[in-house]
């Protein structure tokens, strides 16, 4: 190892062993050592553009390390920067923090061998600014224990040397640890699945529920297609019969976690050859770059071992029967979209192709009051022509978790004003100004500048905009709305021009952060979020109060490290059985709020061991590698989803049993 010298924080469990450092850490802590003046000073080099680690988890479960980085100045304990990744466990794995993630312009970074999903928060540092380092732990559900062995810096390319010992089964399970419900071999997997199928085909329709799945009991005129009603109580969705409806989803309805394995040949008992009985397990995503290596399907795998070359057909009819039979009512967003056009059930659809510009405001943010945008507005909304009759489309998500509005501390016109590129949006930005402020000396007066003149000030970069008065941060937090009004407006119009039947279902935005985030809510027929809580009734209120519409969940999940995967994803519960809990106290607390129509939870099925593409690898299916269902789950959908009704008209108490949450152990 470099010969450096580190300062643990308080807590922080740092000792010397054979030739590395061990860096621990107790139950819900994290530990943190900052790097050496000697190793900064080469940071801030200009040949310097990368700063690697090579590390080694002593746990049986994905552990997150992070870098975190301060600017010059900044003596507060939050960095302005942190990159977090989380990695296979007990592999020595190197990790490689570029200087291109500095900018904090993109959030997710490329996988490298070893390492599983990598995730940037925060506020771009410049190399050169580099004022602290430290590197650690993120805080974990248990004691956890790292090995530190190598750190080092340069400019050339990098190598990721990795040695994966034998890691997954034939059936793609995690290898080398057992389980309750773990499959022993493919014949009980197929016994398993067939005893399944041919139970559920005796299963009768529900008497309460229209053909689309709303309350018979409840109902409104009908207008052919799903829309809106607002009574004394609550917001609704109406049915294309007129029953009140509300959304229970799945979203990823689909055989879509895949894993790569390029590189990590030697962690499999079993690959399948490119062509021939399994070709059909090797499938390319829909977000992958097309010309990269399609990564393996273990559960098509599985699906053509249970069912041969008609595994197609039986999955389709198999999961209709499992969704209607746990009380789904809908297909939500990412779900594959042959399955959606043939099985019959409400769903909604995600919109591909977001209108973008060759120019970036900042991060994925286009050149809103560009042409080039007004364009490809009008080339996206062309997708809908195909659904315009469609009566099972509830409506359509115009995006999902758009980058930009991951920062905490973002402002867009502040951003915009650090540019020193031409765009039309910056010439609307000193358009607005000029409007504002009567010459240039009046805004100079508020703002604490000397510009000799909008032109002058328009010809340069000025960074962290707010830093100069109150009145420059609130100038710049105005127009921040307006782009993002501006940023909604346009594809909203161009699509309801296009389809005026089916309801704008919004962004699915990650996070509410601040209010300007929710500008151009008025151009969607309902406001959607994703929302990883145990409890989603204080976010739906909080939205709710800024937009005054009604309010749709996209997203949630719930995982444990109790079924042979080793991250827990978002939210993190104790086991199997709190899972279940964690579902019907969710989804009942969330139905009780009268601004929300509905949530749909994520995914079908967990994600690969050695995770998908982007590294995630989390246990939060309601079926397994194998094509098992967690009994547990399912039995909490079926008592939750025949209740929902009651709850949300107030009939039944909505308060059940909280579940013991876990920290979750997850870069994110």
């Amino acid at each position: 190892m470099k010969e450096l010298s580190f300062c643990p924080t308080p807590g922080s469990e740092w000792r010397e062993e054979e030739g590395y450092y061990v860096m621990g850490c107790g139950a819900g802590e994290g530990a943190r050592v900052f790097l050496d003046s000697g190793l900064i000073d080469r940071l801030r080099q200009a040949d310097c553009s990368w700063l690697s680690v090579d590390v080694k988890s002593r746990q049986t479960w994905s552990l997150v390390f992070q870098f975190e980085i301060w600017e010059m100045g900044n003596r507060e304990e939050e960095p302005d920067l942190t990159v977090l990744m989380s990695m296979i466990p007990g592999e020595r794995v190197r990790l490689l923090l570029p200087f291109t993630a500095l900018d904090a312009q993109h959030i997710f970074l490329d996988r490298t061998s070893g390492k599983l999903r990598s995730f940037v928060t925060g506020r771009a540092v410049r190399p050169e600014r580099i004022g602290r380092m430290a590197i650690g732990l993120r805080e974990g559900w248990k004691a956890q224990e790292m090995e530190i062995h190598t750190i080092m810096t340069g400019s050339e390319d990098v190598t990721f040397p990795f040695e994966g010992k034998r890691l997954v089964d034939e059936l793609g399970q995690k290898k080398n640890a057992d389980w309750p419900g773990k499959c022993r071999d493919a014949q009980e997997m197929r016994q398993r699945v067939l005893e399944e199928e041919a139970a559920l085909d005796r299963l009768p329709a529900n008497p309460q529920r229209s053909s689309y799945g709303g309350w018979s009991a409840l109902r409104f005129p009908a207008t052919g297609f799903f829309r809106l009603e607002k009574t004394q109580t609550r917001w609704w969705l109406v049915d294309p019969e007129g029953c009140a409806f509300l959304t229970a989803g799945m979203d990823c309805v689909g055989l879509m976690a895949a894993t790569p394995t390029a590189g990590l040949e030697d962690c499999y008992d079993w690959l399948p050859d490119k062509d021939g009985e399994f070709a059909d397990s090797r499938i390319r995503l829909p977000w992958g770059p097309e010309d990269a290596e399609h990564p393996l399907c273990f559960s098509i795998a599985n699906l053509i071992r249970c069912f041969g070359k008609d595994w197609r057909a039986r999955w389709e009819k198999l999961t209709t029967a499992r969704l209607r039979s746990w009380g789904f009512n809908t297909i939500g967003a990412f779900s594959d979209e042959d399955y959606v056009s043939k099985c019959g059930m409400p769903y909604t659809r995600s919109l591909h192709n977001y209108p973008s510009t060759v120019k970036k405001i900042y991060r994925d943010f286009p050149d809103v009051f560009s042409t080039e945008y007004r364009d490809n507005s009008e080339q996206y909304a062309q997708q809908l022509e195909e659904f315009l009759t469609d009566a099972n489309m509830i409506g359509y998500y115009m995006r999902n978790e758009p980058e930009w509005a991951f920062a905490r501390d973002a402002c867009l016109a502040e951003e915009l004003l650090a540019d020193g590129e031409s765009s039309d949006t910056r010439r609307e930005l000193f358009g607005f100004l000029r409007n504002r402020y009567d010459g240039i000396d009046e805004l100079n007066r508020a703002w604490n500048t000397s510009f000799e003149s909008f032109e002058d000030m328009e010809g340069r970069r000025v960074e962290r905009g707010r830093e100069l008065s109150d009145t420059a941060a609130q100038d710049l937090k105005d127009f921040s709305r307006i782009m993002i009004s501006e940023y909604v407006r346009i594809p909203a119009q161009a699509l309801k021009r296009k389809d005026p039947n089916h309801l704008n279902l919004g962004m699915r935005y990650a996070f509410i952060l601040y209010p300007e985030q929710t500008a151009g809510c008025e151009f969607m027929d309902v406001f959607s979020i994703n929302c990883y809580k145990i409890d989603p009734s204080a976010v739906i209120r909080k939205v709710a109060d800024l937009v005054h519409m009604p309010v749709m969940i996209g997203e949630y999940h719930f995982g444990a490290l109790d079924r042979g995967l080793d991250a827990t994803g978002i939210i993190g519960v104790a086991s199997q059985e709190e899972r279940a809990k964690a579902y019907r106290y969710y989804m009942n607390h969330a139905l009780h709020e009268p601004e929300c129509v509905g949530v749909q939870y994520f995914e079908l099925y967990d994600q690969a061991y050695l995770g998908r593409p982007d590294g995630e690898n989390y246990q939060i299916g309601f079926l397994d590698v194998c094509g098992l269902p967690y009994e547990e789950m399912c039995r909490a959908a079926i008592l939750t989803h025949e209740h929902m009704y009651a709850v949300a008209q107030g009939e039944e108490d909505y308060r059940t049993q909280e579940p013991e949450r876990i920290v979750s152990n997850i870069a994110s």
